[in-house]
């Protein structure tokens, strides 16, 4: 536990964004957020990178990664992807501004004994006020039916950083060998992808296949999860080689996709 001088203001909090309900007995255990690039501060001087490309990802419009660990008895590994922009018009969106006048039971917040059982609470009946003093939470139905996208991650290793770059998320399996998997999230991508596809659902390259994840197409077990049917209507570009790899993982950045083995070597005296 740290402690914070008295004289530490805490940070003000502008929009409370709820998560789908999960299903009796499912609790969030832990959360983790990723995203390359990161935003610079309004005096932040960036540094200059010799060879670097030409252009480079606008943070501001980059994906953000959240690695879930939900379960009970047994866990699962859920991820959903949402654009950094689209989290950023919800500070200036007078749209959801009714959200907070919606009229809800009075309820104590929760005890810190139920946080610690749960501290994340996906559907807590309290809100948290903003700077201003005004009930700030936004319902998932407000925000995130169309500007996430859900993904079973059982079999993807979660744990590592920046395997995303800008609109892009490198993955691959965890049972090896496993093609690599590209999934790109900028909307120009896709609409020229789909231009491509017509009316097939895919179509190859030399060294990939190309798809595109339209709304509502199925990428979660919901009902092994959630309370109620969620909808994750966020399109993707995924490309996927036709080669297979034994990687640990895979990372990228605006030029590379870097594959990596890791292994275990046990000495003995």
């Amino acid at each position: 536990m740290l402690e914070t001088s008295s004289d530490c203001l805490p940070l003000s909090t502008s929009r409370t964004l709820k998560l789908p309900a999960t299903r009796a007995g499912m609790s969030i255990l832990r959360m983790a957020c990723r995203g390359e690039p990161n935003p610079f501060g309004s005096g932040s001087i960036s540094q200059p990178v010799e060879h670097g490309p030409l252009f480079r990802p606008v943070p501001e419009s980059s994906i953000v990664i959240f690695n879930l660990l939900v379960g009970s008895v047994s866990h699962r590994s859920i991820s959903f992807v949402v654009n950094r922009e689209s989290l950023l018009q919800l500070l200036e969106s007078d749209d959801l501004e009714g959200s907070s006048n919606i009229s809800q039971p009075e309820v104590d917040e929760p005890t810190p004994a139920e946080l610690e059982e749960n501290p994340f609470l996906t559907s807590p009946d309290y809100t948290v006020a903003n700077s201003r003093g005004l009930p700030s939470f936004v319902p998932w139905s407000r925000w995130g039916t169309r500007t996430v996208r859900w993904f079973m991650t059982d079999d993807i290793p979660t744990r590592w950083i920046t395997t995303s770059c800008g609109y892009r998320w490198a993955t691959i399996a965890e049972e090896l060998p496993s093609s690599i998997y590209i999934r790109d999230f900028n909307p120009w991508r896709i609409k020229q992808a789909k231009a491509k596809l017509g009316d097939r659902k895919t179509y190859e390259t030399e060294r990939t296949i190309v798809t595109v994840a339209r709304p509502g197409s199925p990428t979660l077990e919901e009902k092994s999860i959630f309370a109620d049917p969620v909808s994750s209507d966020l399109e993707y570009l995924e490309v996927r080689t036709k080669e297979q790899y034994r990687y640990s993982s895979v990372f990228m950045d605006e030029n590379w996709i870097l594959g990596i083995v890791v292994s275990i070597i046990v000495l003995y005296p």
